[in-house]
């Protein structure tokens, strides 16, 4: 099998997840050449995957649409995260005050 397989993605996937795919799988099919476009936004590569600029997409879907077919890979969590050392009432000296837990409102834990 020969051919090119153009990625679009945004930089956090082209850094990590995908060297370590596409390491692996250039060795299995050296003829395939693999071109990846990074960007910030995922967004920004939809008009790349219908002007066929770029094959298939790898990031976060912000915005689901009609015209692809979308699938998903896996389910990510993200977390709000602190230091052992600091207190949520008091900012820090010179920061601004920050948010707490409950100002979150009905955001999922």
């Amino acid at each position: 099998m020969a051919g090119e397989l153009r990625i679009g993605s945004n930089n956090a996937i082209g850094g990590g997840f995908l060297p370590a795919v596409l390491d692996p799988l250039s060795s299995q099919r050296p003829r395939i050449a693999f071109r990846v476009k990074l960007g910030d936004e995922v967004m920004l590569h939809y008009h790349d995957l219908r002007e066929r600029n770029v094959d298939l997409l790898l990031g976060r879907v912000l915005e689901p649409t009609d015209d692809m077919d979308i699938e998903v890979l896996f389910e990510e969590l993200l977390y709000v995260v602190a230091g052992g050392q600091q207190s949520m009432d008091t900012p820090p000296q010179g920061r601004v005050e920050r948010a707490r837990p409950g100002a979150l409102g009905d955001a999922p834990t």
